[in-house]
């Protein structure tokens, strides 16, 4: 493969959490498979851990492990460097491309002898070597140790029960559904499963991102055609993400209904970007669907055969939520306090006195040091909170401070 050729696969990927590539061996591209189920088995099922409304599994990376890696449709196959070290993988051609966010970022190309999840074993499974420190804005002191996607989606059929937090992957040869979902088509943009459906009445193409926590994001080339910022006119900026290449920033709304698979979301959070490069800013798709979304169902991908089977779940139509302190929290590289990154204008955090660089040490009298930096957040979404009390620094300045809560979309 050449270096163009790399280069153009790794500005293709659209997670939003990631935008990750390797040159990956998948029979759905026509190429030999590299993915064996062991012991005879036909189909497996493994637990899931649920973060920040992503999809954590364990991995084993040359028996070593388990490793927490992100399940993501939306990607390839990705190590941190930490990853790499641990398991004494050599890093060898360089790449430089565009990531969720707006700056370049690097990568290192490697392979893995054998990568085991369950019962499944990826034999020199190609992946990119990341440096995930910025990951800490994202999940905060959580370990996060990689990303799988295409080469298990390309050649396994995975059930994705969000509900119970099971995983099943059943080999194409075997598998025949029996559930009473939608039967969806599904197309493939590069690494990405695409569907079609509408927003508000007009069609359109949506990705489907289990490696993205947001409901929806309308990207900014579909904004722009649509007259979208007109038409429902946000009064909310802000930083919505954060991945490699940086903070990811947009208007937040709710449009009217989002429809795909047969099923309607009603008033889902919606993001409309306002990246200048990176995915956001790509016009290959009007957007993605995220994992606010996509909980509500049981999904199961069926690559080969280009077919979603989508089954809503206990959780269906549930309103989903937004922050309703307006700031963005990042944990600090030291893992000392949580960082003030971002504060959304006349929002309750802007409000209280709070500006980016302020230092937030306590949480309603805790130290925050002990509190996961997702468990914060949710905390700033849930309705039932009238207000929550922060202490914090600014340069030598200790204080408290009363973010009064409300509904910002």
């Amino acid at each position: 493969m050449t270096n163009i050729s790399r280069k153009n696969l790794f500005a293709r990927t659209v997670a939003l959490l990631l935008l990750l590539a390797a040159p990956a061996v998948s029979c759905a591209q026509g190429q030999p498979s590299n993915l064996t189920f062991l012991d005879g088995r036909e189909s497996f099922t493994v637990p899931f851990e649920m973060v920040d409304n992503r999809i954590f599994v364990g991995v084993w990376l040359e028996g070593k492990g388990p490793f927490k890696f992100v399940l993501d449709t939306g990607g390839n196959a990705a190590l941190s460097v930490e990853t790499a070290k641990k398991i004494g993988a050599k890093l060898g051609n360089e790449i430089r491309g565009s990531g969720a966010g707006e700056s370049v970022v690097t990568a290192w190309e490697t392979s893995v002898a054998e990568t085991r999840i369950g019962g499944l074993a990826l034999k020199g499974q190609g992946y990119n070597v990341f440096d995930f420190s910025d990951m800490r804005h994202v999940f905060g002191a959580q370990t996060f140790d990689g990303v799988i996607g295409l080469p298990i989606f390309s050649q396994t059929v995975v059930r994705v029960d969000y509900a119970r937090k099971l995983l099943t992957f059943t080999k194409p040869s075997s598998f025949r559904y029996g559930g009473a979902g939608a039967s969806v088509p599904l197309e493939l943009n590069g690494f990405i499963p695409v569907v079609r459906g509408e927003v508000d009445g007009v069609g359109a193409r949506f990705g489907l991102d289990t490696g993205d926590r947001s409901a929806l994001t309308l990207k900014s080339p579909f904004v722009a055609e649509y007259k979208l910022r007109e038409k429902y006119a946000p009064e909310v900026e802000a930083v919505t993400g954060f991945g490699i290449g940086g903070p990811v920033r947009a208007q937040v709304t709710r449009v009217g209904a989002l429809k795909f698979g047969g099923g309607e979301v009603r008033e889902p959070v919606t993001r409309l970007s306002l990246q200048k490069s990176g995915a956001f800013a790509a016009g290959d798709v009007a957007g993605n669907i995220g994992g606010a979304i996509l909980k509500q169902f049981t999904l199961t991908f069926d690559y080969g055969r280009r077919l979603l089977y989508l089954e809503k779940s206990s959780s269906y139509g549930r309103r989903d939520t937004y922050d309703r302190a307006g700031l963005w929290l990042s944990r600090s590289a030291d893992g000392r306090f949580f960082e003030v990154f971002d504060v959304v204008a006349n929002g309750p955090a802007a409000e209280a006195g709070l500006k980016a660089g302020d230092r937030v040490v306590a949480f309603d009298g805790k130290s925050v040091e002990t509190l996961q930096l997702i468990a914060a957040r949710e905390e700033l979404k849930d309705a039932a909170r009238k207000s929550v009390r922060l202490t914090v620094q600014d340069g030598e300045r200790t204080r408290d401070v009363v973010v009064t809560l409300r509904d910002l979309v």
